[in-house]
């Protein structure tokens, strides 16, 4: 049976419907991104102290204190609100996450040979664990380090650190998503590479052109334009890739042992 044969009906569907479908998706994923966020921003205060821990265990580290380093104060009346909407959003987003991608697969899943869909559901659930284990990852090591790196630098020039927190939460959740992100890396490439759109020899060949890639997503996803937050981000990607290249040849190898039986098997049939 050739795979367009085991393309499901859905696929000759006029586009006015596809688009359709596609909009009912998008309602639905915002819908359910604002309950979260909703339900999250009444646990607001204890968001807000879970995303503040990293940097409270720098100022504790130089033998201080929140209160009396005087950081983390607000400078306008809706100050504390935003910072709560946004600490809710963080939260809302891991928690609405699993539903927003069990809604787009039903969406693309009809539309995919029997192969790809087999590659589809192992790599939707894959995707929300390397979601929670980038942000883990960034949270308890690199957060930690980047606020050490400027609280100290700062203090190397003499420069007192009064910071706001607006500025620290917007700092910490855009960090902590875009390393979210970062660790879905391997779920699209591995995916793709199980549907045979890449090759393990391709992302060797490719790799000096991923390395200015990489440089760019991280130059797009972190919170400020300075070289070290990019540097932090594009590491761990670039390891993220290498990682990609030695999984990729070992799906492959394995897929063409798999191959290999198979055959040899219809051939001692036959």
């Amino acid at each position: 049976m050739s795979e367009k044969s085991e393309l499901s009906p859905a696929v000759g569907k006029p586009f006015i419907e596809h688009l359709e479908e596609l909009r009912i998706v998008l309602l639905k994923s915002a819908l359910v991104l604002l309950v979260t966020t909703a339900v999250s921003f009444i646990f607001a205060p204890k968001i807000i102290q879970f995303l503040v821990w990293p940097l409270e265990r720098v100022v504790q580290a130089k033998g201080g204190t929140l209160d009396a380093a005087g950081v983390l104060r607000t400078l306008r009346p809706t100050g504390g609100f935003l910072v709560g909407l946004k600490a809710a959003f963080l939260s809302g987003v891991i928690a609405a996450l699993p539903f927003i991608l069990y809604f787009f697969g039903g969406f693309v899943i009809p539309g995919l040979t029997k192969r790809e869909r087999k590659v589809i559901f192992p790599a939707f659930s894959f995707s929300v664990i390397l979601f929670i284990a980038g942000v883990s990852f960034c949270y308890f090591l690199i957060l930690p380090f980047a606020l050490k790196f400027f609280w100290g630098y700062s203090e190397g020039l003499g420069i007192r650190n009064e910071w706001i927190i607006e500025n620290y939460i917007s700092f910490a959740v855009q960090f902590l998503v875009a390393f979210g992100l970062v660790f879905e890396l391997p779920c699209l490439m591995l995916a793709l590479v199980k549907v045979g759109v890449l090759t393990h020899r391709m992302l060797k060949e490719k790799r000096k052109w991923a390395v200015v890639a990489v440089f760019i997503i991280a130059a797009a996803v972190t919170p400020t334009p300075d070289m070290i937050t990019q540097v932090l981000v594009a590491v761990p990607m670039m390891l993220l890739y290498e990682l990609c290249v030695w999984l990729a040849k070992w799906i492959e190898s394995k897929d063409n042992r798999g191959l290999s039986l198979d055959v040899g098997d219809r051939g001692a049939i036959g």
